[in-house]
């Protein structure tokens, strides 16, 4: 490791250890250290951000020190604002900086490891630092696999228990006569089984962010991948937001609250086109996803560098109407809908709408509702408003193809087919 004084520390690092010790608290794991070209640092914390510059033999026995500048003053909650004093700490006794490959380490004038940081990397590959010598990366036959993908997953299980929508019926009874059949493995070796309404959802962006439902709150991340040469890239998530509704079924209130704990605490997240797995630090599985839907994926004609990078999401994307029933859709105001997990909004190209959606076993349903009032001058534009949101209503169907999402339902014969913007 070299001195600080030969060391280009450019770029953005996430906390990874404190005095030896993995960081195992949440809000610990927030912190972030940004150095700047002109020596300037920052530090991101759970709650507010420190300001600071790196100062070269500042004492006897001190080869650098931060020197404290502005900050930002936010109320903090009680954990963030100890994870914040544990940062001021750290800045503090900082008395020399080393660096091996993508990890810095701070040591205290003792010559002890105090903290250690690793450089971040975002989804798409754009660094925050650049490698410190060109990587020769040899790009395995299956690279689909070992990068990012945009996709739409459900949680399936979360540690041993199996997240199901309704429970399957008991196997009949045996005949009276029947022979023995070999007995069943006791009940505690099988995974329980949650009952849930609504499934969890997680939506990954080909940007790296990702949003999704708990099945009560709503929340936001992003991937992050960090990237230690010659191991493979290893991706988690940052630091999670949700909003705060109050859970009223408690069933769906732990199992929530379970589902965020695995989103906060996973060392490893490995993707797939068809699932997502969360790992704990100790190896075992801490949730696993899987992929909502088959259609919602591009054409199986693509090959698999083609379905990750042309294909959009379901969820969150404007998909704008260009025909309906073979009748191309002109026009600056086409009628369009944004769908997530739990509702669909949109514009008949006069109001604005939105409806309820949900969707299970590649299935979607759309109901109730509410809609804007506002008189369409154009009559034409009054018919196309109905018929578009009859059709919406009476959608089950949704598939994906390249660009495009055709919606139809088996009981109807309108066929509306949009286009992503």
């Amino acid at each position: 490791m070299s001195p600080v004084a030969g060391l280009n520390l450019s770029g953005s690092y996430t906390l990874v250890s404190v005095n030896g010790r993995v960081v195992r608290d949440v809000e610990l794991s927030k912190t972030k250290v940004n150095f700047l070209p002109d020596r300037g640092a920052s530090f991101d914390t759970a709650c507010n951000t420190l300001g600071s510059v790196l100062r070269s033999r500042a004492s006897p026995g001190r080869i650098v020190s931060f020197e404290v500048g502005a900050q930002t003053v936010k109320a903090c909650q009680p954990r963030p604002t100890q994870a914040e004093a544990a940062t001021n700490r750290i800045m503090r006794e900082t008395a020399n900086i080393a660096r091996a490959g993508d990890t810095i380490t701070f040591f205290n004038a003792q010559g002890q490891n105090i903290a250690q940081w690793m450089r971040v990397i975002d989804a798409v590959g754009t660094s925050a630092l650049p490698p410190p010598r060109p990587v020769t990366q040899t790009v395995p036959s299956n690279a689909i696999q070992a990068r990012p993908l945009a996709g739409d997953y459900r949680l399936t299980h979360i540690g041993d228990d199996a997240v199901i929508s309704r429970r399957q019926p008991p196997p009949p009874p045996p005949p009276p006569n029947a022979a023995p059949t070999s007995m069943a493995p006791p009940l505690k070796n099988q995974p329980h089984e949650i009952l849930v309404s609504t499934f969890p959802t997680l939506y990954l962006r080909a940007n790296g962010r990702v949003s999704g439902s708990s099945g009560c709150n709503t929340y936001e991340t992003s991937l992050l991948e960090t990237i230690t040469p010659p191991t493979p890239p290893v991706r988690r998530f940052g630091p999670v937001t949700t909003t705060k509704r109050a859970c009223l079924d408690t069933r769906a209130g732990n199992l929530e609250a379970r589902f965020f704990d695995a989103l906060r605490t996973a060392s490893t997240v490995n993707i797939t086109i068809q699932n997502v797995d969360l790992i704990g630090r100790n190896g075992a599985v801490l949730a696993k996803l899987q992929a909502i839907s088959g259609p919602l994926h591009p054409s199986t004609n693509a090959t698999p560098a083609t379905k990750a990078s042309e294909s959009p999401s379901l969820y969150g994307t404007n998909w704008a109407l260009r025909s309906f029933n073979g009748t191309y859709i002109d026009g600056t105001r086409p009628p369009s809908i944004i769908i997530s997990a739990r509702q669909a909004t949109g514009s008949t190209g006069c109001n604005r709408f939105e409806v309820q959606h949900r969707r299970e076993n590649n299935i979607s349903r759309f109901s109730g509702g509410m809609m804007t009032e506002m008189a369409c001058m154009d009559n034409g534009r009054n018919v196309l408003e109905r018929r578009f949101m009859d059709a919406i209503l009476a959608s089950t169907s949704l598939e994906i193809n390249n660009n495009k999402l055709t919606m139809r339902a088996p009981t109807s014969r309108n066929i509306l087919i949009f286009e992503a913007e």
